[in-house]
């Protein structure tokens, strides 16, 4: 009788999905002990006992800390029938509820009953985001002293929505030796110094390879034909670069690299001419040689205009770096949909006008740089799974996402975003756009001309300092520029990376999705990483800053 009771406590607590839909939690843990607890929350759910259940999960956490219970229970030479009985007893002193009998029954019979910890930690984390709590824990090099504190707490807060709390742990781990880690509900940021060393350490050992092919020869340019993409005929003439939004920061800094580094002319962009003749002026006394034109990517004629200049004076252009770009104001009364529409239409619509109308003028090898941010990587995964899906999609159109980028503008205009399954970040929207834009129109250059070998990809700077920043950024310019030149410079013949987004000269994680598990979205692992995580578990490994400037809140705006 005991066994058949046994038996059926098994099935009553595993086959509850059968019988009725299984509730989810609010957040989804992974592991072994995330499934028993997702089991746990749906049982207690449709009993209406979450609260008892958690109070019990405490109790529970009591047991196995007692040294003469967990001796047998956490031995793995006892039976766990000898286990069984010595917790049952625990247990009915104790006055637990059937639901919690059941789980560590269920754990018992499956030989899981040292997992219970794990599981008590799992569906504590279920509760808190069910009562709207964020656990967030910050672990740093070194203690955050209290302005870094308080500045920390207000980034963070820019990821929570309406009813959320913040719930922050810090920690200090000094073999970290710098920079961060971030763990905020199920999301997860590696941004220490540590693991950049790792990467960097990569870059150094593979150096003999990338300069062997950074030194292969350049392939000559005539002529191309006309195609879908291409409506112009493309002349071979003097290489040249168009750099967007470069007065100043880090667009001004790339500017400044490819005037050492690239053979051909360079031009620095800006909307207010005379101020781009100072700066102009500026480098030619450092002995640098940039040109100047007037543009203004919000503008169709400023872009009709500096289009034909570069097709009359040099039969194309050789390289485009998409570098113009706003951020929320710090301070601004506006609206969040009315800084939906200002910063998506400079971000997303203005730089897809760009590429639009540069892609056909673009050489043989062209080259074509979005500078993106990681927080848009990062944003796109607080995207609601169905959302996820189609950005992260291989068939997804351009016109398709630029109706998803119009929909994000009016919902948020609305007021309505959160509930479509949008987050609570308007960069981080302009830049998921961006660097699906990117990935869109990689596939069609593969698809209808690979002989023309054009590479384009999206990139993030690192925390530069600069207006955007306050100027709290942990890269130079300079450094900041590393990443972009690289990538306007790959060798003729180079045929990778295309359509990626790449983080100090690596590729920084596959979108392609491959299935979902757990009813979350997986995503394969770069190619660098040797595991593969659920989508909200990413690792972003050799990513610089401070979580303040990548939340993309409350920043002035910075026109580089």
């Amino acid at each position: 009788m005991a066994a058949l009771g046994l038996g059926l406590q098994v099935r009553q607590f595993s086959t509850s999905v059968l019988r009725q839909a299984l509730i989810r939690p609010p957040i989804d843990v992974y592991g072994v002990g995330g499934r028993y607890a997702t089991a746990l929350f749906s049982a207690a759910s449709k009993q209406k006992k979450l609260e008892q259940v958690e109070k019990e999960m405490g109790t529970l956490s009591a047991l196995i800390k007692d040294p003469k219970l967990s001796s047998i229970v956490m031995n793995p030479h006892v039976k766990r029938s000898l286990k069984l009985k010595f917790f049952g007893a625990a247990m009915t002193k104790a006055n637990l509820s059937p639901i919690t009998v059941n789980l560590i029954t269920v754990l018992a019979d499956n030989g899981r009953l040292t997992l219970t910890a794990d599981v008590i930690g799992a569906f504590a984390k279920m509760m808190s985001a069910h009562r709207g709590e964020v656990i967030c824990t910050v672990t740093t090099a070194h203690p955050l002293d209290e302005a870094n504190l308080a500045d920390l707490k207000v980034a963070l807060n820019g990821f929570l929505t309406k009813g959320e709390t913040l719930i922050l742990e810090t920690k200090s781990d000094a073999s970290i030796l710098g920079g961060m880690i971030v763990s905020i509900g199920d999301k997860y940021v590696d941004m220490s110094t540590k693991t950049k060393i790792h990467k960097l350490t990569k870059i150094i050992r593979d150096s003999v390879s990338i300069q062997t092919v950074l030194a292969a020869k350049p392939v000559v340019c005539s002529i191309l034909l006309c195609n879908s993409f291409t409506s112009v005929l493309v002349m071979s003439g003097p290489q040249v670069v168009l750099v967007t939004g470069s007065t100043r920061g880090l667009g001004l800094a790339i500017v400044q690299a490819l005037c050492q580094g690239f053979k051909g002319d360079v031009y620095l962009s800006a909307r207010d001419v005379q101020r781009g003749a100072v700066v102009v002026e500026d480098l030619q006394r450092e002995g640098l040689k940039p040109r100047l034109l007037q543009l203004d990517i919000t503008d169709p004629v400023s872009i009709q205009a500096a289009r034909q200049h570069f097709m009359k004076e040099y039969g194309g252009l050789d390289v485009l770096i998409n570098n113009a770009g706003i951020v929320p104001k710090r301070g601004d009364p506006a609206s969040f949909g009315s800084q939906a529409e200002r910063i998506l239409q400079t971000n997303f619509f203005a730089t897809r006008d760009m590429c639009n109308e540069f892609l056909p003028l673009l050489k043989k090898d062209g080259r074509i740089v979005n500078v993106a941010s990681i927080v848009g990587y990062i944003t796109l995964y607080m995207c609601s799974p169905d959302l996820q899906a189609r950005l992260c999609s291989d068939d997804i159109t351009e016109e398709e996402l630029v109706a998803l980028m119009k929909s994000f503008v009016a919902e948020a205009k609305a007021g309505d975003h959160i509930n479509k399954g949008w987050p609570n970040s308007v960069y981080g929207v302009s830049k998921i756009g961006l660097m699906a834009l990117t990935r869109i129109q990689a596939r069609r250059l593969r698809r209808e001309t690979p002989q023309r070998g054009i590479l384009i990809n999206s990139c993030c700077p690192g925390w530069v300092k600069s207006d955007m920043t306050y100027p709290n950024g942990t890269k130079t310019p300079a450094e900041g520029a590393d990443t972009p030149v690289y990538l306007a410079l790959l060798p003729p013949a180079t045929q990778e990376p295309q359509g990626e987004f790449v983080v100090d000269r690596q590729k920084l994680g596959e979108w392609e999705t491959h299935s979902r598990r757990n009813g979350r979205l997986t995503v394969s692992p770069s190619r660098t990483d040797a595991t593969s995580r659920p989508v909200n578990r990413c690792r972003f490994a050799g990513v610089e800053g401070n979580l303040r400037a990548q939340t993309g809140a409350c920043f002035a705006v910075d026109t580089r």
